[in-house]
């Protein structure tokens, strides 16, 4: 289909009025918004000497059900909150402050995986030192009995 002048005249008069119809609307709505904001100055909210409102992120201890409250989230992990918890609480000590993950053996992760669960094993890992197998399986059938417990399980 061939479009004569007369066609593509109109079309870009079409589309010139329309782009002046948008550029004009966008200047009216912004002084719009001008004219309707606030008559405080920007220094009075900057001045305000309130501290932000503290969020309070918790976490639920998995052998008591305790509700830990974080104070410190920004300096102190939930895990680490958690940690201290059991450590205090229950008696499973950790001997450093690293973070130990995954130090069992296959065969030591699989015998206690049949006992207690992949979970509970997890947790167990988490909870002891490295190389303290004997506190891993005592905390991992903690967890173990204490999440069959939860369920209903007995």
């Amino acid at each position: 289909m061939v479009m004569d002048d007369e066609q593509v005249n109109s079309i870009v008069q079409f589309a010139t009025g329309m782009a002046v119809l948008g550029l004009i609307s966008g200047m009216i709505g912004g002084m719009a918004r001008m004219m309707a904001g606030s008559s405080k100055k920007a220094s009075t909210y900057l001045a305000k000497t309130e501290p932000p409102p503290k969020r309070v992120v918790t976490v639920t201890c998995p052998i008591c059900g305790k509700v830990i409250e974080v104070g410190e989230y920004d300096s102190v992990t939930r895990t680490e909150a958690l940690k201290r918890h059991i450590e205090a609480e229950h008696g499973f000590e950790s001997h450093s402050s690293e973070h130990h993950s995954m130090w069992l053996t296959s065969e030591q992760r699989e015998a206690l995986e049949k006992k207690y669960g992949a979970v509970a094993t997890r947790w167990g890992e988490e909870v002891a030192a490295v190389g303290d197998l004997a506190m891993a399986e005592k905390a991992a059938k903690v967890f173990y009995e204490k999440m069959r417990g939860a369920i209903g399980i007995v």
